[in-house]
């Protein structure tokens, strides 16, 4: 492909020649104008269009004032995706608080076996999936069960957290429901729908009652009716009235799933005038507690996947774990919940019935996982051994199921974290570029970029690198990939000194002449007389 580059910070005008499915060099000067090249076309791709908004910043400085030297990029109109490495790309994708590189789990483990073995997995399950979409109100129960339980906030070791929105609205008692005899006139407006923006808006205009003897709100005269308007704003808080009508609701919503003798005691509570006792704490709290594990069931039943089965031989086990028995839960021993219960242990034992071919495909793919992870650490250590750094990769699983990219220290057993604290510059730069690598392949892009990767490191490293990116199993060969250079080394090695190891590029000189970029060919013979010379 022929790129053409005009009035794009110091390059007027100027082309270059990439060849598909092969490395092209291109070595130049500082100066030249090598990033240049990189931000124009990954500017005019942002939006795909030539009068793309990130490609006016690149206008030259002396055209500023200037019409008809607007920026222009041509040739690139085939290119969908395009990969960068340069700086924004190590500042913005690598070294992460978690992961060596952003998508550990997508770059190095989820290929197409993986996709292929996870659908497998995923239609043998999709019984329960289905009794989820086609019962409606189990996503419902488990969302009202999710808003009651938060509303006990954080456990303490005796009762209610005093800071939570459950004892927030209940401490005093039910004040919406049993409005105090003094201002009982007001009752229609606190038991209201919005309630407690009528009590904000009663407490917003408190500061102006003693004005005058006139309602600020009708002007008609209040003096023997101020002191039950400011007992208002005494009684409630807009807030916790919120809290309270919540909390109802969700009671209220769930008050088919109670026992006959819970729903009453939950009746009590709520209508309660002088707030709840100690008793009652405890016996909310064991509500709670069921309720929160049948939730677990609900949610563990619903997640049912390939995450689910750590172990390839407690696959029934986990299956059946996962079955309610209700008389377990007798806070919530109602026929409602027996229905909701039902639904899932049917799916449950279907599944269970397929449980040896569930098996068998848990064990291919957890084998694949294991296999592709020992692929991918075998290859980044070995660069990291050849290039003589003191560490190496392991790509772990977390309590949550999740990989990720951690780095060790040889002389440390366990991860490294604040990675950038412990990498010097020039081992940050080569973790980079291979880490940019493995992201590169596995988004499938159109063309790579490399923007000066190389030139800060010694001989040694320089060739471990290039070694990686361009020679092993899994690298960069027969990818279109556009390396920007002011180091002549790779150019040295790849085309004349090791021209059996690698894949012969395609390198060029590129000279910028008072802003006219102009390309040379740089071939074996060139190299030769520049030996010679030296």
């Amino acid at each position: 492909m022929q790129i053409h580059i005009e009035n794009c910070n110091n390059i007027d005008d100027g082309s270059i020649i990439i060849s598909d499915n092969l490395l092209n060099i291109k070595y130049a000067i500082n100066g030249t104008g090598k990033s240049t090249i990189s931000k124009a076309i990954i500017s005019c791709l942002q939006d795909k269009s030539t009068n793309s908004e990130e490609l006016k910043k690149l206008k030259p400085f002396k055209h500023l004032n200037s019409i008809g030297y607007e920026p222009k990029v041509s040739g690139i109109d085939h290119l969908n995706m395009v990969k960068v490495f340069d700086e924004e790309y190590v500042n913005k994708y690598v070294f992460l608080p978690d992961e060596l590189v952003q998508g550990s789990f997508d770059i190095f483990i989820r290929d197409e076996e993986y996709e292929r073995g996870l659908k497998e997995i995923n239609e043998l399950t999709n019984d329960i999936q289905k009794a989820f979409i086609e019962n409606k109100d189990i996503d419902e129960l488990i969302n009202d069960f999710n808003e009651l339980s938060s509303s006990f906030g954080k456990p303490v070791k005796n009762g209610i957290h005093g800071a939570s929105n459950l004892s927030k609205a209940f401490k005093g008692g039910n004040k919406v429901l049993n409005v105090p005899t003094e201002i009982e006139e007001y009752k229609d407006y606190i038991q209201s729908d919005n309630n407690f923006k009528w009590i904000k808006w009663i407490i917003d205009g408190r500061v102006y009652i003693d004005l005058t003897d006139n309602c600020p709100y009708c002007i008609t005269n209040i003096s023997k009716k101020k002191s039950k308007i400011l007992k208002i704003s005494e009684i409630y808080e807009p807030r916790v009235i919120e809290y309270l009508n919540k909390i109802v609701a969700v009671f209220t919503r769930l008050d088919k799933y109670f026992s006959s003798d819970t729903r009453s005691t939950v009746h009590s509570f709520i209508a309660s005038v002088e707030g709840y006792t100690d008793d009652q704490a405890h016996f909310l709290l064991e509500v709670k507690d069921q309720i929160d594990r049948l939730n677990a069931k609900f949610i563990g039943s619903k997640n049912i996947g390939f995450s689910s089965f750590k172990d390839v031989d407690k696959v029934i086990d986990v299956l059946r774990n996962q079955r309610i028995e209700v008389s377990l839960f007798g806070h919530l021993n109602s026929e409602a919940t027996k229905e909701k219960i039902e639904i899932i242990n049917r799916s449950i034992d279907c599944l269970l019935e397929k449980a040896s071919v569930l098996q068998g495909k848990i064990a291919i793919q957890k084998s694949h996982i294991e296999k592709i992870i020992q692929e991918n650490q075998q290859e980044i250590n070995a660069f990291l051994k050849n290039a003589g750094f003191d560490y190496h990769v392991s790509i772990m699983e977390d309590l949550k199921k999740q990989y990720s990219l951690k780095l060790i220290h040889k002389d440390i057993p366990d991860t490294v974290t604040d990675v950038k604290e412990h990498l010097s510059f020039g081992e940050r730069n080569a973790f980079s570029i291979v880490l940019f690598m493995y992201d590169a392949l596995k988004s499938n892009t159109d063309l790579v970029i490399l923007d000066d990767p190389i030139s800060s490191f010694d001989k040694n490293k320089k060739y471990a690198i290039i070694d990686m990116l361009f020679r092993r199993e899994k690298c960069l060969r027969n990818k279109t990939v556009l390396m920007l250079t002011h180091d002549f080394e790779p150019i040295i090695d790849m085309v004349y000194h090791h021209r059996d190891r690698f894949e012969i590029p395609a390198a060029s000189f590129l000279e910028n002449n008072n802003g006219n970029l102009i390309e040379k060919v740089i071939g074996k013979e060139k190299i030769k007389n520049v030996h010679r010379n030296l």
